[in-house]
């Protein structure tokens, strides 16, 4: 019966374990004034959810962006640069292959190629041109770092090893 209980335990934290996978990501891009619409800064920040081995990144999900502090409205469509495939995000700017685009496909941000783009037409300058950016992505500055809020399945995963020794102390008591 003992066996039971503990191999019925073992398999609930097992499967605790098994669903602790996505990780917040965030990100940051700066064009060189040279390469955007104004000649002047602009920013691309933003995160996602998803699954790093080793420095690539799969399963995105909940991907937010804003462009020099204005959000991309809406949910944002992931898929690869040519938008025939997943996205492959890294860590490794040189491996990056992806787009966030708004549901019209109208602002958006892409690295792919070796090539970074970027637009969001609800910001416009003076002669009414969507804010911009597009350069070799070679010459960017490029992070992402996993954001270090603990998941909740690893607080589940502590209070299952707590009741676990709860368990196992209150039975050596009775004993």
């Amino acid at each position: 019966m003992h066996f039971l209980k503990a191999a019925l335990l073992g398999s609930a934290l097992a499967a605790l374990v098994g669903s602790a996978h996505a990780t917040t990501f965030n990100f940051s891009y700066s064009f060189d004034s040279a390469g955007t619409s104004t000649g002047g800064a602009v920013t691309i920040t933003g995160s996602f959810e998803g699954t790093e081995i080793g420095d690539l990144i799969s399963n995105i999900t909940n991907a937010s962006v804003a462009m020099n502090g204005r959000a991309y409205t809406g949910p944002l469509v992931a898929t690869s640069g040519d938008f025939s495939a997943s996205p492959v995000i890294s860590t490794d700017l040189a491996k990056n292959d992806f787009a966030f685009y708004d549901a019209a496909f109208n602002n958006g941000f892409t690295i792919s190629g070796g090539q970074a783009f970027a637009v969001n037409y609800a910001v416009l300058d003076a002669g009414g041109n969507a804010l911009a950016g597009a350069e070799s992505a070679n010459a960017a500055h490029w992070t992402l770092t996993a954001a270090a809020v603990p998941e909740p399945a690893t607080y589940l995963l502590m209070a299952g090893g707590l009741a676990a020794i709860g368990f196992v102390s209150r039975r050596r008591r009775q004993a």
